[in-house]
This record gives C-alpha cells, sequence and structure tokens, in this order.
C-alpha cells in the first residue's frame, strides 16, 4: 500500500536535470527512462507483414500509464481473481464498477518498479520473479461467451526479429489454455490466432498483463479472459441480407439519402448525424439467421464512438429488441481491429447466433458519421 518505493537522485543524472522545468508528469517520465527498465510497450500499430487479417490492426492500451502501457485505472474494489477486461469489450460486471483511471503509473509498472528494487544492471530487465508460474488463456467471443474446442495459436518475435509459432492447442471445455510462463519473459506481446467456424480471428496477449495479475494477487496462476471477433457458425459471406433493403432512422431521413447505406456501391457515400437517443433501422424482410453486420466506411472517416446493436424479428415491437452486440469504444475499435481492403476501412460485428428481421443500431455517443455499406451475413450453419 506505500506506492512506489524505487528513490532516484536527480543530481547524478544530467538528463534529468537538464528537464526539470517540464511539467510534473513529463519531469516523470524523463525520470522513469533512466532506470533501465523494460520496454514493454506495444505502440498503436503491429510490426508489418506479421500475419495475414491483421494488416493495419493496432494494439494500443486504452488507459497507458507513464512509461506507455498498462492499465491506471484503480480496480481495488475488485476481486483479485477477477480478469480486468483491458480492451473496451462490454461487461456487466467490470462496466458497474467503479474504476477511476489516472494519468501516472499502472499497476504493472508499480509492480516492475519495486520488483527491481536493489537490482543493478541486465538484471533490472528480468521479469521471472513478477510472472506467475502459470498462465490460462480463456477464449470468449465479442460478446464474452467462453469457446471450447477453438483452435490457438500463440506467435511471437524470434532473436531475429521475425516471427514464430511458439505453441498452439485446442481449448478445452471452459475455453481455456495453458500458455508457458518462458514464451512470455523475453517478448512485450504474443499474438493469438483462434480458428473456429472456418474463420481466424487474433488478439494480443501483453506481458503487462500477466505482470498486472500476479501483482494483484494471482502469483501461482494468472487467468487471462481474451475476446476474438469470431462468428456463432459458418458465415456466409457470398451472401447481404441487407443489399437493397428498407433502412429507416428516427430522424425520418429521406430514403433516397440512405439508401446508399445498402446499394452495394462502395464508392456511394451516406452522412448522417445521429445524436444519443437516435437509431438506424436495417428491414431485412423476414426473419433470418444473422452472423455478423459489418460497416464499410470511406478512407479517413470514423463511426460512432458508442451504440448497441438490437434485433428483434417478425411481429415483435421495437420496445421488444434485444442487444446483439454493444460497442463502447467504436474509435479504439476501428484503431485496433478493422479490416483494410481497397483503400477502405471495415469494422464487423458478430454476436450469438440469433434470428431476426430488424436491426437496429441505437446511438449512444452520437456524432456525423459517413458510412460507405452496412452488410449482413447470414450464418449457413448454427
Amino acid at each position: 500500500k506505500e506506492g512506489v518505493v524505487e528513490r532516484v537522485r536527480i543530481q547524478s543524472a544530467p538528463d534529468v536535470k537538464a528537464n526539470v522545468s517540464k511539467s510534473l508528469r513529463d519531469f516523470c517520465q524523463v525520470v522513469l527512462t533512466q532506470l533501465d527498465l523494460p520496454d514493454l510497450r506495444m505502440g498503436l500499430q503491429p510490426p508489418a507483414d506479421l500475419l495475414p487479417g491483421i494488416q493495419g490492426r493496432g494494439s494500443s492500451d486504452l488507459f497507458p500509464g507513464l512509461l506507455g502501457y498498462g492499465d491506471t485505472r484503480d480496480e481495488s474494489d475488485l476481486p483479485p481473481q477477477l480478469s480486468m477486461t483491458y480492451e473496451p469489450w462490454f461487461d456487466p460486471i467490470i462496466d458497474s464498477a467503479y474504476l477511476p483511471e489516472t494519468d501516472l503509473l499502472s499497476a504493472a509498472e508499480t509492480a516492475i518498479l519495486n520488483g527491481n528494487l536493489g537490482k543493478l544492471g541486465p538484471t533490472r530487465n528480468d521479469l521471472s520473479s513478477l510472472v506467475p508460474s502459470g498462465i490460462l488463456v480463456r477464449v470468449q467471443d465479442q460478446s464474452g461467451a467462453v469457446l471450447p474446442q477453438t483452435a490457438l495459436e500463440a506467435y511471437g518475435l524470434d532473436t531475429g526479429g521475425k516471427l514464430a509459432l511458439l505453441e498452439s492447442g485446442t481449448t478445452g471445455k471452459q475455453g481455456t489454455l495453458a500458455i508457458r510462463p518462458s514464451n512470455m519473459l523475453n517478448r512485450p506481446w504474443l499474438i493469438l490466432k483462434a480458428s473456429r467456424n472456418g474463420a481466424n480471428e487474433y488478439a494480443w496477449l501483453k506481458t503487462w498483463q500477466i505482470v498486472d495479475m500476479a501483482a494483484r494477487g494471482s502469483k501461482n496462476i494468472a487467468l487471462i479472459n481474451l475476446r476474438f471477433n469470431l462468428p456463432a457458425g459458418t458465415l456466409d459471406t457470398a451472401s447481404n441480407l441487407a443489399a437493397n433493403k428498407i433502412v429507416l432512422d428516427s430522424k425520418g431521413s429521406l430514403p433516397a439519402k440512405l439508401a446508399a447505406l445498402v446499394d452495394e456501391d462502395p464508392l456511394t457515400v451516406s452522412e448522417t448525424e445521429l445524436k444519443p437517443g437516435d437509431w438506424l433501422e436495417l428491414d431485412l424482410g423476414r426473419d433470418r439467421p444473422i452472423g455478423e453486420l459489418r460497416f464499410t466506411l470511406p478512407s479517413g472517416s470514423k463511426i460512432w464512438n458508442a451504440f448497441d446493436i438490437l434485433t428483434y424479428g417478425t411481429g415483435e415491437r421495437p420496445s421488444e429488441a434485444r442487444p446483439w452486440i454493444r460497442e463502447k469504444a467504436g474509435i479504439w475499435a476501428l484503431l485496433n481491429r478493422k479490416d483494410v481492403a481497397s483503400g477502405r476501412n471495415s469494422i464487423a460485428y458478430r454476436g450469438p447466433g440469433t434470428r431476426a428481421r430488424f436491426i437496429r443500431i441505437m446511438v449512444k455517443e452520437g456524432g456525423p458519421v459517413r458510412i460507405s455499406e452496412i452488410t449482413v451475413a447470414p450464418l449457413a450453419a448454427p
């Protein structure tokens, strides 16, 4: 509870003395760079040419600390056994907790600083005492449901800087697979590839997450929940249930203005500005098995930052619509899990298997957006 106990003598660090006029936060950053700590930063973009399917995707942390990584939220009210969601996936337990954020040190940074107390030279880069003896990854879909019998591969950079397959396996009944801690010690991250229902998706496993879990009390086994944007069944991507269907919005926009969303022409663009509480709705004509909803955006465009994707069937009222997917950080999602093709960005939402006729996008954090296409792929198999 005493925080960081590492101490620095500023008089002996000329680079620090030269920056005493900076703001307190900038000054602290300069101080930390003098301490020979391991660099666990990810950066906004992954290294180029790693794996097919993730080009253009990022890996930025939502609440990074002074060293550029980690999570600075105060999670002291949560049980230490509970795995934090470090990416902005909807989680009713995490989202209901009071987790005030700071812009100072993260729990992982604090653990590394305190763990290096008294060490000198290269030993300050040794994380072996800060990593638990066992690591379990629990594979989940976008809605948080566990995914058993899912093929998983772990990739990391080798000593030559090339991507190498380090281990692979299949998740068990609880959706978990063990990862060797030794694969995390000399790397800031691993990329995990999950394969299911004919689709591949990716998630980052960051070394600071492991250090963070151990610092919170999981010193023997760290259980990390990772969500992969996998479909509930085999997707029929050759079909588009939304093609030339009826589109409405709560503003009563003219059909001609909204028709560009479903005309299957990526060159046409619909511009709309929806405020919190406004909605946009697709009528698929009849109940269909929905597997994926995808937004395709012109270059440089953004999506709403927070919105719910609701579904309801023929004969049901909009008040009976059920949440299918909840997006709480669309700006982050577009940076970190978009697909890039023909100079356009797209982002896919894949929830649990459902049948519905109407898809309603309920905006929570609105603003002007430009969308080229909204496509809906059905499930070819459950």
